[in-house]
């Protein structure tokens, strides 16, 4: 049986106590959107390297970004990056510009249960750096789903792997994806 050692890609399962949900970070395998359940390790990314410093924009976002990672020719790229930086100063990032800013009140979002749909305008207030295209150094599992079942009680509990009706374990090594395990067929 795995054990699994974060629920977050960007902390620790010990800085996980928060009271409202906060939002996934996703990942896009196979041109289908997934979202990041669990990880055996963190991912080897932080926005200080950037001369970004986060800061928490709503209690959905604590640690003040999260990420959209994609998983291109075998390897774990950060795509997108949505951030709240302290400063208020965003620098390019690979070679790309942050986002304006946009603002809506009143809007609903539809958080931690999949891809973000390009028609939601400010991404929670958050500023969005869009195909940065960064490779990242990645060894261990992720575990990745789809299509929540949203009469699961709590998508962070022990039951996950039957809160999305598609649950897939990407397993890598020195960067590269070495194997996938579908638990389709064993949860059904």
């Amino acid at each position: 049986q795995m054990k699994w050692s974060s629920l977050c890609c960007r902390r620790s399962s010990a800085e996980t106590n928060y009271m409202t949900a906060q939002i996934q970070d996703c990942c896009k395998f196979n041109d289908e959107d997934y979202t990041i359940i669990a990880m055996s390790d963190t991912v080897e990314f932080n926005p200080k390297n950037y001369g970004l410093y986060p800061t928490m924009l709503c209690t959905a976002c604590q640690t003040g970004y999260w990420c959209g990672y994609e998983i291109k020719r075998n390897f774990l790229i950060l795509s997108d990056l949505y951030i709240n930086d302290k400063s208020g100063r965003y620098p390019d990032i690979n070679g790309v510009h942050v986002s304006p800013q946009e603002y809506t009140l009143n809007r609903v979002y539809k958080v931690g249960i999949g891809w973000f749909d390009e028609n939601v305008p400010n991404y929670m207030g958050h500023h969005k750096y869009r195909n940065l295209n960064l490779s990242l150094h990645y060894s261990g599992y992720i575990l990745i789903g789809k299509d929540h079942i949203s009469n699961c009680n709590c998508i962070y509990d022990s039951s996950f792997k039957t809160s999305y009706k598609t649950l897939l374990k990407l397993e890598f090594d020195n960067d590269k994806l070495t194997n996938i395990t579908d638990y389709n067929e064993s949860i059904w």
